[in-house]
């Protein structure tokens, strides 16, 4: 009976030991469920990839207390370090910052990436599968485990301990949730990373085909080309090379951080670069991710210096204008975007290299334009002036030669009343006809223009234009007195206000314009007013016999200077010209 109620007290404590253990249980699968729900949580509210693997080890710290943690991120079949803490305590931290671990040198590592499941190693010495580095001998005992997402595996999460036996099969299932959580949260921050580097590449590509489009300067094109790129690919080594004449290559412009080339000579042979041949005849891009096992590379004797390599075409339709190349010291450093970004942007450039090209095209043929303008205006003037010379020593020497010879015939006593008549009229024509030809010498080069400058021959000018036209000229004028100005300034100042003055007396009905001539600061400035009918400025300009005003326009064109007309129907119109006036042309005194 004792032995009875013995058994009975028994199976009491144990249905009570199992009841309490179970509440334990429970308990904990609650704690762990909160911990979980709380992790899950907490590492998917963060965005980016440094949060992330921050809180990755706070959190397996929070379940698994250890002194040592790193995180490894898989890329292709190499593990690089991503994240560590405590191993400076140990000395190891300078190795652990640069770690590499290819998968098939470290068949642990190899193992969980294969598997999908964590493994602890209790005792490192014990086991075969470690690889014993010099700066690790410390690590007795260690746990990893993988970040999976479905058939993904992000990385792995380790745990080194100095001791052996200090983690166990028990620690790597509580870290089993973290671990599934940490990849979920891996995968958040590289799809927030992808998103936000996409929108940052966007947003370099817009502002360098706004800097690209607002010049027309080819040496800034490239500039900003070697700068943008910069931000885009971060070479330490890049070029652009523009196609010359014939097989020729111009390195118009190359720049990087890390120069250890030899000097580039200003031209090169495309025969004798391969990869640029190749890139000019595929017109397409060359991605060498490792120089030093790439043939084409030895035969260019870039090996030594760089470790990765890019180049690209310089193309407008089916047109190559050039050849891009960056360079790398690290090996495998170019990748597939870099390429791509690189593509884009060498389109833009190339549409900005090709408009300032047929810029400077344009300008240069304008400039030529310009030139013959001016001696185009000099022969002008010179057939004027010879002409005025002629009219006035030959032809006007001549007219008053005969009408001496008139002046004789008609004092002879032996004329009739109807050859005294003849002799009067032909006389009087042959004045006439000399008053004609002074007049036109004058208008055709006033010699006092050259002798006497500019404000005598102004003032004759509008002097006789109003005795012509009975248009009274008010001519005003500052610092222009006793002054001496370039030959093609006094001409040009001189036809415009002769024009100016010529189209009032023919167009604007009035009686009276106002002519200003000054001075100041380097500049001639030039201004005839009317109060006349006025006209349209746009429409007058288009018209095609409206050769006087384009002749003005011209004139200040050529000596670089501008002019302006102002005019509205029943107001009047304004005429301004600015010519500049170089820095000793005020020396002279008349």
């Amino acid at each position: 009976m004792p032995d009875q109620e013995k058994t009975k007290k028994q199976l009491i404590e144990e249905l009570q030991d199992l009841r309490h253990r179970a509440a334990q249980t429970r308990y904990e699968a609650d704690q762990q469920r909160q911990t979980f729900t709380e992790v899950m949580l907490t590492l998917t509210s963060k965005l980016s990839l440094p949060d992330v693997l921050d809180e990755i080890l706070l959190q397996a710290h929070r379940l698994v207390p250890y002194y040592t943690a790193s995180i490894m991120l898989l890329e292709k079949d190499t593990l690089r370090i991503a994240r560590w803490k405590g191993y400076d305590i140990f000395g190891s931290e300078e190795m652990v910052s640069r770690l590499e671990q290819p998968l098939a040198e470290f068949p642990m590592d190899n193992e969980v990436i294969q598997s999908g499941e964590p493994v602890v190693i209790f005792d490192t010495q014990q086991d075969a599968r470690w690889v014993v580095l010099k700066e690790t001998t410390w690590i007795r005992s260690t746990l990893m485990l993988p970040l999976r997402l479905r058939d993904h595996i992000a990385g792995i999460l380790r745990l080194d301990g100095s001791k052996p036996g200090e983690f166990t099969i028990k620690d790597a299932h509580r870290l089993k949730p973290l671990a599934s959580a940490a990849a979920i949260a891996l995968e958040n921050a590289r799809l927030f990373g992808a998103e936000q580097l996409a929108r940052k590449q966007a947003e370099n590509l817009r502002r360098a085909n706004l800097a690209l489009t607002k010049t027309l300067d080819s040496d800034t094109i490239l500039e900003t080309m070697l700068d943008h790129l910069a931000r885009l690919v971060p070479y330490d080594h890049a070029s652009i090379i523009l196609l010359g004449c014939s097989d020729s290559l111009n390195v118009t412009r190359y720049k990087g951080v890390r120069v250890l080339e030899k000097k580039v000579k200003p031209a090169l042979r495309i025969d004798k670069n391969p990869l640029i041949r190749e890139i000019i005849k595929l017109q397409k891009t060359i991605l060498i991710p490792d120089t030093h096992t790439d043939l084409r590379c030895k035969k260019n004797r870039i090996t030594d210096q760089w470790g990765s390599w890019l180049g690209g075409v310089l193309s407008v339709g089916e047109r190559v204008i050039g050849v891009y190349t960056m360079k790398k010291a690290q090996q495998m450093f170019f990748n597939e975007d870099h390429q791509r970004l690189a593509e884009v942007l060498a389109a833009q450039a190339a549409t900005a290299i090709v408009n300032a090209q047929l810029y400077e095209q344009v300008r240069a043929g304008q400039a030529r334009l310009q030139i013959l303008s001016g001696q185009l205006v000099e022969v002008q003037e010179a057939e004027r002036r010879f002409i005025a010379r002629e009219l006035h020593d030959e032809i006007g020497q001549a007219l008053t030669g005969l009408k001496l010879l008139l002046e004789m015939a008609s004092s002879s006593p032996n004329k009739s009343s109807e050859s005294d008549d003849s002799l009067r009229k032909a006389q009087q024509l042959a004045e006439n006809v000399m008053e004609q030809v002074h007049s036109l010498s004058l208008d055709l080069r006033p010699p006092m223009l050259d002798d006497l400058g500019l404000l005598p021959a102004l003032l004759w000018y509008c002097q006789t234009y109003t005795e012509r036209t009975g248009i009274q000229v008010s001519l005003k004028h500052r610092m222009v007195k006793n002054q001496r100005f370039p030959t093609e300034i006094e001409t040009a100042a001189y036809r415009i206000i002769q024009e100016a003055l010529t189209n009032v007396a023919r167009h604007a009905e009035v009686s009276e314009v106002t002519t200003r001539i000054t001075a100041l600061n380097r500049t001639l400035n030039v201004h005839i007013i009317d109060q006349g009918v006025g006209f349209n400025v746009t429409e007058t300009l288009k018209a095609t016999h409206r050769r006087g005003l384009t002749g003005m326009h011209e004139r200040a064109k050529l000596l670089q200077g501008q002019l302006k007309i102002e005019s509205k129907r029943g107001i009047g119109t304004q005429i301004t010209a600015e010519l500049p006036l170089p820095a000793l042309s005020m020396e002279r005194n008349v």
